[in-house]
């Protein structure tokens, strides 16, 4: 045993055998010289050794998986899942049995049946990361993305801190990164300013600041944002994260660009036009009827309707008149009207 703890296998063979001379019966050292043999490439006798000990004692769980290990070796998967799986029912509860099994069927491209092993691992052990690692790998290998992404998130919370598995973790968020690559542009959808005619946003004449918000649509966590060229700040590894920023807005500035990214390097730029518009409401002349200096006037009682007639003026076109809930009659593209 010390030989072979120290990767001597030829010396450890030696002493095996002395030890087998000593005692034919000795089933761990049969399982042992067995082991050795594996490691040296020695399958034939590998098997003759493991098989020995079976025949010594047929519920040699310890048996059984050496002997899958030299199937693996032989590349006779079939057998070797058979003889992992005796062990299964020698110890229904031993989770690494489950996890063997379905590594197995993984290297004999049994995908369906590595999940449903590495199935039972999780359900043996649910905060042990490694079942979720294997499962991902084998729902990768079938083509079911949305359940291997699920399982290497649940793999990378609860790995860190797990001793060794640093690697894998590192390998999971690479696959995780490549299994969620999309090429499809961000969508802007932008709530202020407000955007008229698709490619204008209306600002007011005398504005120095304005505010510039929305949300950004995306089936990936988005990099950056920028307004102007101006960075934003929102929630990096939220989907579809609102932003908002104040932006300074000097009289020379026409144009409002928004640029969104996405971890892939997806980019969609968006360019409005800036309409500066004034503030001022319109101002109301009534021409008739007559109105005294108090707002009031006096109607004809015989007459069953009202004429009015004015003009409005304003720095802009009139979008609407109404006089009680009525609409007027004016020329729309005329100022004051």
């Amino acid at each position: 045993m010390a030989y072979d703890s120290l990767g001597d296998y030829e010396n450890s063979l030696r002493y095996y055998e002395r030890a087998i001379k000593h005692n034919p019966n000795a089933i761990d050292v049969l399982i042992a010289k067995s082991r050795a043999e594996l490691n040296l490439g020695r399958l034939k006798e590998a098997m003759t050794d493991v098989n020995k000990a079976l025949k010594l004692d047929k519920n040699n769980v310890v048996a059984y998986v050496l002997k899958s290990e030299i199937g693996v070796a032989n590349h006779d998967f079939p057998n070797a899942i058979n003889d992992i799986s005796r062990a299964i029912v020698l110890q229904p509860e031993n989770k690494e049995l489950y996890l063997k099994r379905g590594q197995y069927n993984m290297m004999f491209s049994q995908y369906a049946n590595a999940i449903s092993n590495f199935n039972k691992y999780i359900v043996l052990d649910p905060d042990d990361p490694v079942g979720y690692y294997y499962r991902a790998e084998a729902n990768s290998e079938t083509g079911n993305i949305k359940q291997a992404i699920d399982d290497y998130n649940k793999f990378a919370e609860l790995s860190p801190g797990v001793a060794g598995l640093s690697a894998k973790l590192e390998e999971a968020e690479k696959k995780l990164y490549e299994l969620n690559r999309e090429s499809n542009k961000p969508d802007i959808v932008l709530e202020e300013p407000m955007v008229s005619k698709g490619t204008a946003v209306n600002i007011p004449l005398d504005a120095t600041e304005i505010k510039v918000s929305g949300v950004i649509e995306d089936q990936s966590p988005i990099k950056n944002i920028l307004v102007n060229n101006k960075e934003v700040n929102f929630k990096k590894k939220a989907y579809n994260p609102s932003f908002e920023i104040f932006l300074p807005i000097p009289d020379s500035e026409k144009e409002l660009t928004i640029v969104a990214t996405d971890i892939y390097d997806n980019t969609l730029a968006l360019t409005y036009t800036i309409n500066r518009t004034e503030v001022n409401p319109p101002k109301v002349i009534l021409r008739a009827p007559v109105a005294s200096d108090n707002n009031e006037i006096f109607l004809d009682v015989s007459s069953p309707t009202l004429y009015v007639e004015g003009k409005i003026e304003d720095e802009s076109k009139i979008k609407s008149i109404r006089i009680n809930d009525m609409l007027a009659s004016f020329a729309p593209d005329q100022l004051n009207p």
